[in-house]
């Protein structure tokens, strides 16, 4: 239950941040990802903890390693892909407006995925009650 708590924080502050204007304020935008920061460390623990309690005391330590190096991988796929969005809206025109487009853009993809997660972690919930 606290990793779908911890997903929807996540998700409300990324969906927040697709709205991002030039005329935010830098604290504002810092309050919004230290929230998503609190969402990302409800969801991370429990997840972890699930994930390591599957497997036995001797491969803990390897799927904790495995563990990390997929997310090391996911955050760089993350990476690459909103620097494309970003990139794909600069390419031609060099522009603020360009450049905060494709920012949003980046922003909407990982919103969109978070969303995509909290489903599927509601849905886990739910079967795991029946």
């Amino acid at each position: 239950k606290l990793m779908f708590i911890g997903m929807m924080i996540m998700t409300l502050a990324l969906f927040l941040m697709t709205q991002m204007a030039i005329s935010w304020n830098n604290i504002f935008i810092i309050c919004v990802l230290f929230i998503y920061g609190i969402g990302g460390g409800l969801f991370q623990t429990p997840c972890y903890l699930n994930i390591t309690a599957q497997f036995s005391k001797e491969r803990q330590a390897f799927i904790t390693a495995l563990t990390r190096m997929l997310q090391n991988l996911s955050f760089s796929l993350q990476a690459a892909g909103a620097a494309l969005l970003i990139s794909l809206q600069t390419i031609e025109i060099h522009s603020a407006d360009n450049l905060l487009l494709g920012i949003q853009h980046a922003w909407w993809m990982a919103a969109i995925i978070a969303f995509i997660a909290t489903i599927l972690i509601m849905l886990n919930l739910k079967h795991e009650k029946l």
